[in-house]
């Protein structure tokens, strides 16, 4: 009888244990959802924009002129009038210029027949070695005298160097002119500059940080041509203690003329914008440098309502963010007790908390 009852106790803890068990089984595991502070991130916002009067200059003006003088026979170009390289654009009267060259044409001939007659009479030991030299010298004068002439009646020729513009004509067919002096204006009308001078803040700024540079005609504000910085002057002007900054148009479709006047318009990032919306409660861990803020944060997604662990840099000169983009949500507060992957959900305020 004890034996029986004893069988039927442990029958009994069984079934209580396998019950327990099969219950727990089969009980849903529940994710805790933590709540978190998080702030869109945005770094793009742009201060204010500076302004300054420019005037539209051609970034190559020549001069073009004769490297002889001389009387103007004929001009084939006028004022404004498009060219391309290597155009005719003028010549002088080659009368003297061609009565030259035929000169030491009739020298050079005679000196050469002379060296060769004196080369043949060498070699059977007919004439003295200064003979000889002598013929050899003359040879060679009337060579370079003659080649010097060809050079000078190339010289009656002007030719565009480069594809541009005639500004300027400043004389006309039949005038005397002297040696180098200006015949023509030559505008290179493919590259524009603007000039203008800015403020000793500004010009640093131009140097060390990220900006956007906008150019607009006075006649046309609303068509606004990107512009590039070219170079800015390394020492400040004494009366206005500003730098003169030198920027280049990209411009296809406008037309230009220098002498355009317009704004050169400056535009900088907020400076230190990403410090500050990356308060410290927001770094996982980070270091400062001279260079550059370095660290890690949580980045939440919307879609798996998830964190991931980011390493982000700033740039301390020019502000860049490195590893975020402009609208990613960051997590601002808790970050030291979450994990990767973990699932969050934002944090509002409610009422009267």
């Amino acid at each position: 009888m004890k034996h029986l009852f004893v069988r039927g106790a442990a029958i009994l803890i069984g079934l209580s244990l396998s019950g327990c068990y099969k219950a727990g089984s089969n009980e849903p595991v529940v994710e805790l959802t933590k709540p978190v502070k998080i702030e869109r991130f945005e770094s793009n916002k742009d201060s204010t924009p500076f302004q300054f009067l420019g005037e539209v200059s051609a970034s190559q003006t020549t001069p073009i002129s004769f490297r002889l003088g001389g009387e103007i026979s004929k001009i084939y170009v006028e004022m404004g009038q498009e060219v391309k390289q290597g155009q005719l654009l003028a010549e002088l009267d080659k009368s003297d210029y061609q009565l030259l060259l035929q000169s030491k044409q009739a020298q050079f001939d005679l000196a050469k027949a002379q060296y060769l007659r004196a080369k043949r009479m060498a070699s059977q030991k007919l004439i003295s070695k200064d003979s000889y030299e002598q013929a050899v010298t003359r040879y060679q004068s009337t060579q370079a005298e003659l080649g010097q002439a060809k050079t000078d009646l190339s010289y009656t020729q002007i030719h565009a160097p480069f594809d541009g513009q005639i500004s300027i004509r400043f004389v006309n067919p039949y005038q005397l002119v002297a040696p180098q002096q200006p015949i023509f204006n030559l505008v290179d009308t493919s590259s524009y500059e603007v000039v203008v001078s800015v403020p000793v803040v500004t010009a640093h700024k131009l140097m060390g940080r990220e900006y956007s540079l906008t150019f607009e005609l006075d006649g046309k504000p609303a068509q606004p041509m990107k512009a590039k910085l070219k170079e800015v002057s390394s020492q400040p002007d004494k009366d206005t203690n500003s730098y003169q900054v030198t920027t280049t148009i990209d411009n296809e479709e406008i037309p230009l003329l220098p002498g355009n006047s317009g704004r050169l318009t400056v535009h900088f990032p907020l400076e230190s914008n990403a410090l500050e919306q990356l308060s410290e409660s927001t770094w996982i861990a980070v270091e400062s440098h001279s260079q550059e803020t370095v660290g890690e944060l949580w980045v939440f997604d919307e879609n798996t309502t998830r964190v991931e662990k980011r390493q982000v840099s700033i740039n301390a000169a020019t502000g860049k963010v490195t590893g975020l983009e402009d609208g990613e949500l960051i997590v601002e507060s808790g970050v030291h007790s979450l994990q990767e992957g973990q699932r969050v959900r934002p944090w509002t305020r409610e009422r009267g908390i």
